[in-house]
């Protein structure tokens, strides 16, 4: 009787975990990392050019070919969701109905942080690598004898996660090795018992080969080169031991929208008692968990074997290391728990104190990852994930997708086409595609270059662009590109798939002049800077047939007058800047003559006169009209006193500072404007 209660308890917990988890995938919008497989998948053709995409993708095979038979059925996302909850369903079936844990335990472990959230809600492949690392504690205890069928589960656990899986598949070959050597070797093992063993042994090892080829960068990637660091430095030894803690306490920080791969301590602005107390707090963590398996050698081996290869892949991964995030650390605190599991296939050899002790351990990190698993739970039902299945449903709902389109950063922002199902131009690689290629021949992370080519790709198509980004755009016109904001998607968990959307065309300043509609206040700054660039580009005569075109114009917002001072004052600008004097001087005059007190204008003629005619008489007629204009503007006097002192002119540098002295200036306070007062220019 009390057995098949506790046969409905379990189930129950089942039912509720699949509820939490079914509740949390729908307000869950998927991220890059949960799209990209399905995007390669799902746009392979075949499994040939499966095979070809995933030469470039460095990420073992088993999560991404079961994506591309799921997409052979269906190109909607969610239905990834759908499966990837089935499959941690199935690792919570196995943990319930097999392992050797309390009711209390095995309720509170299934509603942890890992197994609700990262290796949940979250669609990847780790809830594969689970399933399999379950699965093998499973057909230990019932075929500890055979090494042979437990080779299998290893084979798939290594080939499910990046790097992470086969550092467990090699910390359980060493597993099997210590248990035969320590529990089960006979006196004289039988040939067909060694066969077995050698041949469980290759499975391991081939296995962990293609899972380390599937994820080796290949010569032509970005990554090739610098994606591995072999040398010692103590601040990465410390960060990276200090994800011990990380891994089994992961308490993210509790406020603000971005929570996730995050921790309450062991974060990047710490102090450096915050520092110390997750580094020593890990070592202790470390030596505790240990001594819970010191009585069994073969799972002690596995337990510091597994642990210590997470770390040092974490150590050496450049990538790994960078993200640090709490899905990799999580590996450490499943590991401790498979332990328990094995353990508990072998003799009983502990004192009763020993068990108390361990249980109220096993109790802590239990109730910490609930604690986590709470928060993050809460947190993605309070705010959106990842902007890119609203951003894809925006495109869709106005057809924005009939549009040629690209995107910057190529990586954060393709995870917007498995809605789309639309390539997008990524200029970092200059290519197209719906997926990241982290090719490095093409590849530029330079963002002069990166923009140059998105530039030069609208211009000489001449079609209107839609552009999707992961920053805001200031500009409204960059070159001869007309960019006109859209929609924008803020506020996202992932801070860098917040997207902003413009449509970008050719402009044509001569085609806005010669039309008949007015000119705005913006469209003529948007004309004096074509002619600017005109200007730059040497073609003299078509930027002066605007500026005679902006003079006739006529204007929506202001007078006439007012928009030919514009036309003046920029182009003198741009003259000035292309160090061509006389336009510049003839150019500024013109302006002063629209408006004789536009302060810009004579600022910068009297630089004019004195930097290209060396006449300083003249430049002071001109700074001297605009102390006039604008008596009571101290800044006027203090750009004044700068400028002497700058060109070395003491007669100007005493006139200035007088004059500032005279309208109540101190010297202390013209001192704490960053100038230097000789007392033989005071009064």
């Amino acid at each position: 009787m009390l057995e098949r209660r506790n046969k409905s308890l379990l189930y129950l917990i089942l039912l509720f975990y699949a509820l939490v988890s079914g509740i949390g995938i729908t307000y869950h919008e998927m991220w890059r990392d949960e799209l990209e497989p399905w995007l390669t998948s799902s746009f392979s053709s075949d499994l040939g050019d499966f095979f070809v995409k995933m030469k470039m993708i460095s990420n073992p095979y088993a999560w991404y070919l079961y994506l591309f038979l799921l997409s052979r059925l269906t190109l909607n996302p969610v239905f990834l969701q759908i499966s990837h909850i089935l499959i941690a369903c199935g690792s919570i079936y196995l943990f319930l109905k097999y392992s050797p844990f309390t009711l209390l335990q095995k309720l509170l472990f299934c509603c942890g942080y890992y197994l609700v959230y990262d290796y949940g809600i979250i669609s990847r492949g780790y809830a594969v690598t689970l399933f399999f690392f379950f699965l093998f504690c499973v057909m230990y205890k019932k075929s500890k004898t055979n090494f042979l069928p437990l080779a299998l589960p290893v084979f798939f656990m290594a080939n499910s996660t990046g790097g992470f899986g086969a550092v467990l598949a090699i910390a359980l070959l060493v597993f099997l090795l210590a248990d035969f050597y320590f529990n089960e070797r006979p006196v004289q093992p039988s040939k067909n018992l060694l066969l077995h063993r050698a041949g469980a042994v290759l499975i391991i090892v081939v296995s962990v080969v293609v899972a380390v080829k599937s994820i080796w960068p290949p010569p032509e990637s970005v990554y090739s080169a610098s994606n591995w660091y072999t040398g010692f430095n103590t601040n990465r030894f410390v960060s990276v031991v200090s994800r011990i803690w990380s891994g089994f306490l992961p308490v993210p920080v509790l406020s603000g929208v971005q929570f996730w791969n995050t921790n309450i301590l062991n974060h990047a602005g710490n102090s450096g008692l915050e520092k110390g107390i997750v580094f020593f707090g890990s070592l202790l963590i470390l030596v505790l968990t240990s001594l819970v398996f010191i009585r069994n050698k073969a799972v002690l081996l596995l337990y510091l074997a597994g642990l210590s290869g997470i770390l040092l892949f974490s150590y050496t991964s450049t990538v790994i290391f960078r993200i640090n995030a709490a899905r990799y650390n999580g590996f450490m605190y499943i590991l401790f728990f498979v332990c328990l599991w094995l353990k508990d296939s072998f003799p009983v050899t502990r004192p009763k104190a020993s068990g108390s002790s361990q249980n109220l351990l096993i109790l802590f990190f239990l109730l910490i990852n609930l604690f986590s698993s709470v928060v993050a739970y809460s947190k993605e039902l309070s705010y959106t994930f990842s902007a890119a299945k609203e951003t894809g449903q925006f495109i869709l709902k106005n057809n924005l997708q009939r549009l040629p389109a690209a995107a910057i950063v190529d990586y954060a922002v393709a995870p917007v086409c498995a809605y789309t199902r639309s390539p997008f131009y990524f200029p970092e690689r200059d290519s197209s595609s719906t997926y990241p290629l982290w090719l490095g021949a093409t590849y530029s992370s330079d963002q002069n270059v990166v923009m140059g080519r998105l530039l030069n790709r609208i211009s000489q198509s001449r079609d209107t662009y839609l552009l999707v980004f992961n920053f805001d755009l200031k500009a409204s016109l960059l070159k001869d590109i007309e960019i006109k904001a859209i929609k924008e998607f803020k506020g996202c968990i992932v801070q860098d798939e917040n997207y902003s959307l413009y449509l970008a065309y050719p402009y044509d300043p001569l085609k806005e002049l010669f039309s008949t509609s007015a000119l705005t206040d913006e469209k003529a700054r948007r004309c004096v800077a074509m002619a600017g660039e005109l200007l730059k580009l040497g073609r003299q005569k078509e930027c002066d047939r605007i500026v005679e075109r902006i003079k006739l114009k006529t204007y929506a917002n202001r007078d006439k007058d007012f928009h030919r001072e514009i036309a003046f004052n920029g182009i003198a600008g741009f003259y000035m800047e292309d160090q061509s004097g006389d336009s510049a001087i003839a150019y500024f005059e013109k302006s002063l003559a629209v408006s004789p007190g536009n302060a810009d204008a004579l600022g910068n003629l009297g630089m004019c006169y004195l930097n290209f005619k060396k006449d300083l008489g003249r430049a002071e007629q001109c700074w001297d009209e605009l102390i006039r204009l604008n008596p009571g503007n101290l800044q006027v006097y203090y750009n004044l006193l700068g400028l002497c002192q700058h060109i070395n002119d003491k007669k100007g540098e005493r006139k200035y500072l007088h004059l500032l002295l005279n309208k109540g200036v101190s010297v202390d306070e013209i001192r704490k404007h960053g100038f230097a007062v000789s007392p033989e220019l005071l009064p």
